[in-house]
């Protein structure tokens, strides 16, 4: 790792959903071994995104067929398009 002091910038990532510990954990590495370089991260919440629909005809559809309790109801029932 001889050299690594030596490189310097920023690193921007974005992450659909929350880190698990071994994320951070890898973070903190990087950060050891690139002291120089700036980390930032920014995160969603997974458990919301990952269900709304993203383009005009998944949410008139997700709507239609009763957003997320006709979703719950359909899952409950066994039949889920996944």
């Amino acid at each position: 790792w001889q050299g690594t002091d030596n490189c310097n910038g920023w690193l921007r990532m974005y992450i659909s959903h929350f880190p698990c510990i071994s994320c951070v954990a890898v973070s903190c590495q990087f950060v050891r071994f690139f002291p120089a370089v700036r980390l930032q991260m920014d995160f969603d919440n997974m458990w919301k995104t990952r269900f709304e629909p993203s383009d005009k005809f998944g949410s008139d559809r997700f709507h239609a067929q009763g957003g997320l309790a006709g979703r719950r109801q359909r899952i409950d029932e066994g039949f889920f398009e996944w």
